[in-house]
């Protein structure tokens, strides 16, 4: 669940080809479409908390990310985010991004990508749904994630506001340092 400038941030380097980011951004943005149309599809999803704060692009960036994570949770109930705290140590979710489709007749699919490549394997022996186990033991509740998710966007909030700030202040500071020179 990402919006295109924060995919396009976090894969455009590792592609092979120019072209490939915005094929690869297409996809990435498609996928979580039919989930925020309401499909009835039920979505879980885990976000590691280092995700939500750490800095990719830019603060304009991360605010957008994150308020869009924060509104989906808000106003679609089919999909639930839980955030993933550093603090738990080794956990499933650091080996990589993964999707796990919930077959009709029982069985799963998982959908692995990594270098743009992408791998979609029958989980017979449930490692992925081991995986989705053992994330929902250690994520935060769904009201523990929303208010860690509040208060992410309150203080990408805060420094786009002290930036936008500063950029405005910028040109009188150096006009003062000009004048007194």
């Amino acid at each position: 669940m990402q919006i295109p400038d924060y995919a396009r941030a976090v894969t455009g380097d590792g592609m092979a080809t120019p072209e490939a980011p915005g094929t690869h951004v297409t996809g990435i943005v498609e996928r979580c479409t039919p989930a925020l149309v309401g499909s009835g599809l039920t979505t879980e999803v885990f976000v590691g908390a280092a995700a939500l704060l750490d800095t990719v692009d830019n603060d304009e960036t991360m605010l957008r990310q994150v308020r869009f994570l924060s509104d989906v949770a808000a106003i679609t109930p089919a999909v639930c985010v839980r955030v993933v705290p550093a603090a738990v140590g080794p956990h499933p979710g650091l080996r990589g991004a993964f999707t796990l489709f919930a077959m009709n007749d029982g069985t799963s699919v998982a959908r692995i990508e990594t270098y743009g490549a992408t791998i979609h394997l029958v989980d017979d022996h449930a490692f992925c749904q081991g995986a989705v186990t053992k994330l929902g033991a250690v994520a935060l509740s769904l009201e523990e994630s929303a208010n860690f998710i509040d208060t992410c966007v309150a203080e990408r909030r805060g420094r786009v506001k002290d930036h936008a700030q500063h950029d405005i202040c910028a040109p009188d500071r150096a006009w003062t340092e000009l004048g007194s020179t």
